[in-house]
C-alpha cells in the first residue's frame, strides 16, 4: 500500500491574527475541526501536525499531545526545514500539506488530489496552483524526491517560508499536475487570517454543522450564494498577501525581484483575432483596445468581475486600477446596487411612457450638485458634453469653443485634434485650445475671437489641481465675455466630492457634464445646469429613447443615495492618499523623480512616465504595462480607485511596482533597457492640435 502522510503546517505566532489556530470554533480550538475533518480522508495512511520550537506553540503542542496527535516541532522561521523534518521523521512515498488557518478542508478534496497526483505520476500536485476553489480548501500533494530537492536547492527566503514554490517555479525539473474545478470559485474566501475571516468561517460552520458534519465545499458555495451578505464579510482582502509580500522581499543584491510566471492570453489573443474581422480594432472603445493594451503580453476581454478583482477571458485575476475607466466608483458588483437593478429589471426597463425614476434621480443630482438646477439624462459622456455645447451655442447666439482636455468623440471636439478625420474643416475651426492653468491663454481666444465664444469647457481637474484662482479666473472671463462655463465632470463628479469638483473647489459653472461613476458602470449620463440655459433643451432637441433606461436610473438611484449616507468618498480619498504616499516613497527611495511623478486628486491619479535611457516614454509605458499585468494588476498608468480597494490592495501595488523599479535599475546598470521588453512599443492615440 502507498504510504501517503499528511501534515497540517500550524503555529500561533500569525501577526495578522495572533493564536488564529487556537481560536474556539463550536467548542473546538479551530486547527482540531481541521484534524477531525481531514481523517476522514480514505488515502491518507497518517496525519500529523508540525509546528514550531518556540515557546509560542507549546499550548499548540500541549493539545495535540493531550488529543493523542503526532505533532513534529521544529524551525519558526525556515518552514520548509520543518516541514522536511516532519516528513523525514514519519517516513511516506507521498506527503499532502494542508495550513491550519483553513479548517473547513474538504477530505474528498484531498482524496481527489491523491488520485490525480498518483494517476499523473506527477512530482508535485494542487488545487490551487490555478486557483478555482475556494481560497480555504487549498491542498497540495509532493512527492517525496521533489520535497528532497526541493529542501536542497531553495535559497530564496519564500521558497523556504511557503514550502513548495520551489517545485512549481521549476516546472522543468518537476512534473506538475492541477486539479481544478468545473467553475471558477476562486474569488470566494474561506481561510482564516483576518478576524473578518473568522466570524464567516464561524457563521458557515454554525449554519451547516448540525445537518452534516462533514458539509462539503459544495455545501459551503451553496450557502454563500443563499446568503450573499455572508460573502462580504472578507472579500475585501487579498488572497496570498502573504507570499507575495514574501516574493517581494527575495531581493538578493545586484538581482532584480522575480518575476512570476508570464499570465496566459491564448483566448484573449484569439477572441482578438475574430472580434477584428467584426468590429473595427476588435474593440468598442479605444481605450479597451489594442492601441492601448501591447499586444502580446496583454489581456483583452474580461469574462467577470467582483468587488476589485477583474477575471479575463484566459482565467487570469487580476486586482483592477482601471474600473471601466473610472466608471466604477464602489466597486464591481456592490450588492446594493445589483439588488436594486435586479428589483428594477422585474418591473421593466423601458416603457412607452417615462418613469418617475427620472424625476426622483434628477432630484437627488439637484440636492447633490451646485449648478444642478435642472438635469437631463443621456448614456455616456459624449451625448452630455455634445449637448452642452449645442445649448450654449443656442443660448449666446455664438459658434466658437474654447476647450482645455478631452471632452469626448463628437464633431464639435475631435475636430480639435490629430484624429478629425471626417470631420469638416469648417467646424474644426470653430473649437479653439487653451492649456490648464495659464489663464493667459484662454483670455487670448477671447481677444481674438470677441463677442464669438460661446462656451468654455474643461475638466475642472486632472493631472494638476488648479493653481492661482485658475477656476475662479474662468468665471469671471465667462462672465465678463457673455460666455457659458461648462465643467466636463464626467470622472471628476461623484468621485472627487458627493457634488463633484465644483463643490469641492467652491467654483459654479454655468453647465456641467456628468457620466462615469454616476451609476456605477451602468450607461448614464447626465448635463446638468442653470434652469435658463437648460430651458433651451427642447429647442436643440437633444432627445433619446433610452435617456430613461430604467436599469441605469436604478443603479444612479442607489449609487447617489448612498454618496449622501456613507463616506464613501471620504474613505476612497484616504485610500488613494495612502496610496500617493507611499509611491512617492517608492520613488524617492529608488531615485527616480526623474523619470516618474506621482499626480492628480487621491481619486484618480496618475503614474507618468518619462523618456528613461534608450527608452522613449511609450516604451517605458509599455514595459511597465507588461510587468504590471504579468504580476495581476490591470492599469493604463491610472488609479482610479473604487470603494473595494483597501489598504492591503494598496501594499499589492506597491510592492508591484517595487519588483518594476528593481527590474528596471538592473537592465540600466546592464546597459540594456531595451531587452526587457517582450512587445512592440505602444503609439499615441491622438494629440491636441
Amino acid at each position: 500500500m502507498t504510504k501517503i502522510l499528511g501534515i497540517i503546517q500550524a503555529r500561533c505566532s500569525s501577526t495578522r491574527l495572533p493564536h488564529k489556530v487556537l481560536l474556539p470554533i463550536m467548542g473546538k480550538p479551530l486547527f482540531m475541526q481541521l484534524i477531525e475533518r481531514a481523517q476522514h480522508s480514505r488515502l491518507m495512511t497518517q496525519l500529523i501536525v508540525a509546528t514550531s520550537t518556540d515557546s509560542s506553540d507549546d499550548l499548540l503542542a500541549e493539545l495535540c499531545k493531550n488529543q493523542g496527535i503526532v505533532c513534529y516541532r521544529g524551525s519558526l522561521e525556515d518552514v520548509l526545514d520543518r516541514f522536511y523534518h516532519a516528513a523525514l521523521s514519519y517516513p511516506a512515498e507521498h506527503i499532502v500539506r494542508l495550513t491550519g488557518d483553513c479548517p473547513l478542508v474538504d477530505p474528498s478534496l484531498i482524496d481527489q488530489l491523491i488520485t490525480l497526483h498518483l494517476n499523473t505520476q506527477a512530482d508535485y500536485s494542487s488545487n490551487c496552483l490555478a486557483p478555482s476553489y475556494p481560497d480555504g480548501f487549498d491542498v497540495e500533494v509532493v512527492k517525496w524526491s521533489a520535497l528532497q530537492a526541493a529542501h536542497q536547492q531553495a535559497t530564496l527566503a519564500s521558497d523556504r517560508e511557503h514550502v513548495l514554490p520551489y517545485i512549481y517555479r521549476h516546472p522543468e525539473q518537476f512534473k506538475v499536475a492541477s486539479l481544478t474545478a468545473a467553475d471558477d470559485w476562486s474569488h470566494l474566501r474561506c481561510t482564516v487570517d483576518h478576524l473578518e475571516d473568522f466570524v464567516l468561517i464561524t457563521k458557515i460552520f454554525a449554519a451547516l454543522s448540525a445537518n452534516n458534519p462533514l458539509f462539503g465545499w459544495g455545501e459551503v458555495i451553496q450557502l454563500l450564494q443563499a446568503q450573499p451578505q455572508l460573502m462580504q464579510l472578507n472579500q475585501h482582502y487579498v488572497r496570498n498577501a502573504g507570499y507575495a509580500k514574501s516574493v517581494a522581499e527575495d531581493v538578493e543584491p545586484g538581482v532584480p525581484a522575480i518575476v512570476p510566471p508570464a499570465k496566459r492570453y491564448e483566448q484573449s489573443e484569439t477572441w482578438l483575432a475574430y472580434a477584428q474581422k467584426l468590429i473595427p480594432l476588435g474593440s468598442q472603445t479605444f481605450s479597451k483596445s489594442i492601441t492601448q493594451f501591447p499586444f502580446g503580453v496583454s489581456p483583452y476581454f474580461a469574462e467577470r468581475a467582483e468587488g476589485a478583482y477583474l477575471w479575463d477571458i484566459d482565467g487570469n485575476r487580476y486586482l483592477d486600477f482601471i474600473n471601466a475607466l473610472a466608471s466604477v466608483t464602489l466597486g464591481y458588483n456592490r450588492p446594493e446596487v445589483m439588488q436594486a437593478v435586479q428589483q428594477q429589471l422585474a418591473k421593466g426597463t423601458i416603457f412607452s411612457l417615462s418613469n418617475r425614476l427620472e424625476a426622483e434621480v434628477a432630484e437627488l443630482i439637484h440636492q447633490l450638485v451646485p449648478c444642478a438646477q435642472q438635469v437631463r439624462f443621456g448614456k455616456n459622456g459624449s451625448d452630455a458634453t455634445g449637448a452642452a455645447i449645442r445649448l450654449a451655442r443656442a443660448y449666446t447666439g455664438r459658434d466658437y469653443v474654447a476647450c482645455c482636455g478631452y471632452h469626448g468623440w463628437h464633431d464639435w471636439y475631435i475636430g480639435a485634434t490629430s484624429r478629425h478625420l471626417g470631420v469638416p474643416a469648417s467646424i474644426q475651426g470653430l473649437t479653439k485650445t487653451f492649456t490648464y492653468n495659464q489663464i493667459e491663454s484662454l483670455e487670448k481666444i477671447f481677444n481674438e475671437h470677441p463677442q464669438q465664444v460661446a462656451a468654455v469647457i474643461l475638466e475642472p481637474m486632472n493631472l494638476t489641481y488648479p493653481q492661482n484662482d485658475f477656476l475662479e479666473n474662468i468665471r469671471k472671463l465667462c462672465d465678463q465675455h457673455g460666455a457659458v462655463m461648462i465643467f466636463d465632470e464626467t470622472i471628476t463628479g461623484f468621485r472627487y466630492a458627493n457634488g463633484g469638483a465644483q463643490a469641492l473647489f467652491k467654483v459654479t459653472p454655468d453647465l456641467a457634464c456628468f457620466g462615469k461613476g454616476l451609476a456605477n458602470g451602468y450607461p448614464l449620463s447626465a448635463v446638468v445646469g442653470r434652469a435658463d440655459i437648460m430651458a433651451k433643451m427642447a429647442d436643440i432637441f437633444f432627445s433619446g429613447t433610452f435617456g430613461g433606461e430604467l436599469l441605469s436610473l436604478a443603479a444612479a438611484k442607489t449609487v447617489l443615495t448612498l454618496l449622501q449616507t456613507q463616506p464613501i468618498l471620504d474613505n476612497i480619498a484616504a485610500t488613494g492618499t495612502a496610496l500617493m504616499q507611499r509611491l512617492q516613497t517608492l520613488i524617492d527611495a529608488e531615485q527616480m523623480q526623474t523619470h516618474l511623478q506621482i499626480v492628480g486628486h487621491p481619486s484618480w491619479s496618475f503614474l507618468t512616465l518619462q523618456a528613461i535611457d534608450d527608452w522613449d516614454v511609450f516604451s517605458f509605458k509599455t514595459y511597465w504595462l507588461q510587468s504590471c499585468f504579468a504580476r495581476g494588476i490591470l492599469t493604463l498608468g491610472t488609479h482610479n480607485i473604487s470603494a473595494a480597494h483597501n489598504d492591503d490592495h494598496i501594499t499589492q501595488l506597491i510592492t508591484v511596482y517595487q519588483e518594476i523599479l528593481q527590474s528596471i535599475q538592473y537592465a540600466r546598470n546592464k546597459g540594456d533597457l531595451p531587452a526587457l521588453l517582450a512587445c512592440p512599443a505602444i503609439q499615441p492615440l491622438f494629440k491636441v492640435r
